[in-house]
């Protein structure tokens, strides 16, 4: 899997790319057939956002079940 910085990396420059096809150039001066790409290339990139936060909520749900981390241990004190 992808490092977490990756990721980070990734889900960034996926929003960036779709804030920039919706300003790079009207919609009113695009040829129809540029319109429909960008409309699925944006829903492509959001498609992909989507299983990048799945897969990191998967990740954290499974921390959540294995308990605590850090290697506590249960010690008595006489």
């Amino acid at each position: 899997m992808l490092s977490k910085d990756t990721q980070m990396h990734l889900f960034k420059a996926g929003s960036e790319l779709a804030m920039a096809l919706d300003t790079m150039l009207p919609k009113s001066k695009m040829p129809e057939e540029a319109k429909e790409h960008a409309k699925a290339a944006k829903k492509e990139m959001l498609l992909m956002m989507r299983a990048l936060i799945d897969a990191k909520l998967e990740r954290c749900d499974e921390e959540e079940s294995k308990g605590p981390s850090g290697g506590l241990k249960k010690i008595s004190v006489e």
